[in-house]
């Protein structure tokens, strides 16, 4: 089992190819240590001195110095739209109020679908 040395950001990690990719629900993106497979079958140990959130074009790497892309599952989202800015700005103080985590973005919000909303 290869072990994780460190996670690279999608700016630096142009040096090399990756060997294998791993492909992670968002609820798994938020780790400190786990055992993860690659599409490939490289079995990775990855055991980090501080949790880190994987996003999407970061690469692990691993001790031998290949590295293994990060590939996060695409997820349902609901996208909310305001009347002006002003609104759209209400919406997004409301449900972060309620902390809910939401994309904010230039004219809408997105965020994870939730009964309870």
């Amino acid at each position: 089992m290869l072990r994780v040395v460190r996670v690279v950001g999608p700016s630096d990690s142009a040096r090399a190819p990756a060997i294998d990719s791993v492909i992670l629900k968002p609820e798994q993106r938020r780790v400190q240590s786990a055992l993860l497979t690659g599409v490939k079958g490289t079995a990775i140990g990855l055991m980090l001195p501080a949790p880190v959130m994987l996003r999407m074009g970061d690469t692990l790497e691993l001790d031998d110095g290949s590295l293994v892309e990060i590939v996060v599952e695409a997820e349902p989202l609901v996208e909310v739209r305001g009347n002006d800015l002003t609104h759209l700005a209400k919406l997004a103080w409301h449900l972060g109020d309620r902390h809910v985590p939401v994309q904010i973005l230039a004219n809408r919000l997105r965020l994870r679908r939730d009964p309870a909303l």
